[in-house]
């Protein structure tokens, strides 16, 4: 998925995670803190997701950041890690989403 379609449907899987938060297992919530967290990705794909988050402004950073801590506090055992563990990399404002691409 490229920057674009990323951006586009983001929105839409952390609004169904949260509501869905309720369900013992969860795998829409699972994958979207997955796509959040390129310190758990493949090596191989780094370059790749560091290009999906380029076209992230402020205010969508600070919403990822929100819902990170939302599912931190209140999701299942494994989406509290996970979601603690990407809040690490979204956390960090000094970090540019733009020099962040790295190229294999």
């Amino acid at each position: 998925m490229e920057s674009g379609e990323f951006l586009y449907y983001l929105p839409a899987y952390m609004r169904y995670s949260i509501k869905h938060l309720d369900l013992s297992v969860d795998i829409i919530t699972t994958s979207v803190i997955f796509h959040l967290d390129p310190l758990e990705t493949n090596l191989s794909f780094k370059g790749f997701t560091f290009n999906k988050y380029k076209k992230i402004n402020f205010a969508q950073r600070n919403s990822i950041i929100n819902f990170l801590n939302y599912i931190s506090l209140r999701g299942n055992q494994f989406d509290k890690e996970s979601s603690r563990r990407a809040l690490k990399f979204w956390a960090d404002n000094s970090r540019s989403l733009e020099s962040a691409i790295i190229v294999p």
